[in-house]
């Protein structure tokens, strides 16, 4: 479905409690880049953070492929995410208690630097210390929105 069709339900625990994982990644010339290691690293946070979206990997490609070939995009930014979803049981607090869900959508590939500019013009700035948040506030395996 085009993404403005798109629609969560407003007490998806992934909307509400940015509880949910993601993997962005690019499609170029109507194929993926390094497909199997985006999905591996998605499955990993996945498991970290103790969600079944019933899914394995060749059904994560598959569904990822499929998309690709329906938007008619040759050239794709391509996001999957893994979210806890909706509470099965109304009003619990329990997140074992959710149905958690695979979704995904891609956009046209947009460049950060413009490919028409001269190189001379192009430029990026490359910083000399990271600041990182701490490993007891955030997990570093689990790639996600906070």
């Amino acid at each position: 479905m085009p993404i403005a069709a798109a629609r969560l339900p407003i007490n998806d625990w992934g909307l509400i409690h940015s509880d949910t994982t993601y993997d962005v990644f690019p499609a170029r010339n109507g194929g993926f880049f390094r497909l199997d290691d985006y999905i591996r690293r998605f499955q990993n946070s996945v498991a970290a953070l103790r969600l079944d979206i019933g899914m394995d990997s060749p059904a994560i490609a598959a569904t990822l492929t499929e998309m690709l070939a329906a938007s008619g995009l040759r050239n794709a930014y391509v996001a999957m995410v893994a979210s806890r979803g909706v509470p099965l049981i109304p009003g619990t607090r329990d997140p074992r208690k959710c149905g958690n869900h695979f979704y995904a959508w891609c956009a046209p590939y947009i460049r950060v630097i413009r490919a028409d500019l001269p190189d001379a013009e192009r430029g990026v700035w490359i910083t000399k210390s990271l600041r990182r948040i701490p490993e007891t506030s955030v997990d570093p395996r689990v790639k996600n929105y906070r």
